[in-house]
């Protein structure tokens, strides 16, 4: 089972996420053509099975009969045409379902479970961009338009109609990426794929609950014959859940749709595949070099300017990120220290002494935001001073081998808070202890800086 369980943000490999079988949703485009109208599409290469033509009520009736047939091959090929053929053999097979014949009956039904796992069977999807030129950091939204053309009840992975009232803001976006993400498939300017960006899902209860549902199947909702659905799922590339367009260039995106069939034939021969035409988004302006291209969230690094030591935290992500600067022994505080190295002997120094730390330190001022690609200090130390507190915990600095680097690890966040709510001190009341909801985005991260060798 693949789970939802995030606890850092996650990165969903392009082309599915979610434990459901045969689970599509659709794709970044400016208009997707028609899909099956009624059947399903393509068939395996058996002179049985056939292309998905139109079928006669009598051909599906004398296929049905040769699900019974004592020849393997004979019921095989019976069984993948009728796949083939899709809804319109729905009704015909009910009725087979019933049949005293219980060999025939479990047959049929089987079938029928097969049929009932696709999705837009008869519908044809299409989806607007609201934007086809965009900076990297610009956001985009998505209309997509169910519409079934088709005699026969097809059903689509998405909350549609009312169904979509019970979800708003953050958690309305995530799911509807995550049902957009099973068939969507993003490639860059070299033709790389992209994937899926999921940030912390523990900071949002809500959110939480949209991906657990997820995990337990997600939404299945009917487009009955002449009906249309549009929904809108906003932030496309900027969102909680959203596909990172960095770099300039022309990026490309098409949906595909295979369902996972039981039968090999029906695999390799892509039965029921579904492909969109491939469109472009143009992305004008990108990313700083400092936003990571892969998933990593922050760096540190130690200087030396003048007489002093300057640790700097970059924030690598491509969202405003809100860093902790209040440093201490133990969360809520950031742990942040100077490390001495030499051979097999360490010593840390904390950026603050311990006898200087009380809880009236902690300040939400210092859980300050940096943006994307940007970059704040942590600390500073006099090399003059580090030099003497060293000497003074015993370290050897008659050699030039030692070095120095900045430690920093903070795990203060939404989800620490849900699990350590604040106490309050003694002597202090309720009133004392900070109410506002954290910041979201707050990074929740261990970093090393580079080593510096024996500034003096």
């Amino acid at each position: 089972m693949i789970g939802f369980a995030f606890i850092k943000p996650a990165v969903i490999p392009a082309g599915g996420c979610r434990n459901r079988k045969d689970t599509p949703a659709l794709i970044l485009a400016l208009v997707i053509g028609s899909l099956w109208s009624g059947g399903v599409g393509a068939s395996p290469s058996d002179d049985r099975a056939g292309p998905a033509a139109p079928a006669t009520g009598e051909e599906i009736a004398s296929r049905i009969i040769e699900l019974s047939d004592p020849s393997y091959a004979v019921r095989t090929a019976a069984m993948r045409r009728l796949c083939a053929i899709g809804l319109p053999a729905r009704a015909q097979l009910g009725e087979a379902a019933r049949s005293a014949d219980p060999e025939a009956a479990l047959r049929a039904e089987k079938l029928m479970v097969m049929l009932d796992r696709l999705w837009f069977a008869g519908i044809e999807v299409s989806l607007a961009c609201s934007r086809s030129r965009v900076a990297w950091d610009d956001p985009v939204d998505l209309l997509v338009t169910f519409t079934n053309r088709s005699s026969y009840t097809g059903y689509v992975p998405f909350d549609i109609g009312a169904a979509r009232d019970h979800e708003a803001g953050d958690a309305r976006q995530v799911g509807d990426m995550l049902d957009l993400a099973e068939v969507l498939k993003v490639r860059g300017p070299e033709g790389n794929p992209v994937e899926l960006q999921v940030d912390d899902i523990m900071a949002d209860p809500a959110v939480e609950a949209v991906v657990e549902q997820r995990v337990e199947g997600g939404p299945r909702h009917p487009v009955g014959p002449g009906e249309t659905f549009t929904i809108a799922i906003r932030d496309f590339n900027r969102g909680w859940a959203r596909y990172r367009l960095l770099d300039p260039g022309e990026y490309r995106a098409m949906v595909e749709y295979v369902p996972l069939w039981e039968d090999q034939a029906l695999r390799e021969g892509q039965v029921g595949r579904v492909v969109s035409n491939e469109v472009a988004l143009m992305v004008t302006r990108g990313a700083p070099p400092s936003v990571s291209r892969d998933s990593r969230e922050a760096s540190v690094e130690l200087e030396r300017r003048g007489p002093l030591l300057v640790a700097t935290l970059t924030n690598l992500t491509d969202q405003p990120m809100f860093v902790n600067k209040n440093f201490g022994p133990a969360a809520p505080f950031a742990l942040g220290h100077w490390v001495y190295t030499l051979d097999d002997s360490i010593r840390e120094l904390s950026v603050l002494p311990p006898e200087q730390i009380t809880w009236e330190n902690f300040s939400r001022l210092l859980i300050e935001k940096v943006g994307a690609g940007e970059s704040v200090e942590l600390a500073r130390f006099a090399v003059e001073d580090l030099r003497d507190r060293l000497v003074r915990a015993g370290a050897d600095l008659s050699t030039d081998r030692w070095t120095v680097n900045f430690s920093y690890l903070n795990s203060y966040n939404r989800q620490w808070e849900r699990r350590h709510p604040l106490a309050v001190p003694p002597g202090k009341t309720q009133a004392d202890v900070p109410q506002e909801a954290l910041p979201r985005r707050i990074l929740s991260t261990r970093q090393a800086s580079n080593r510096l060798q024996a500034p003096n």
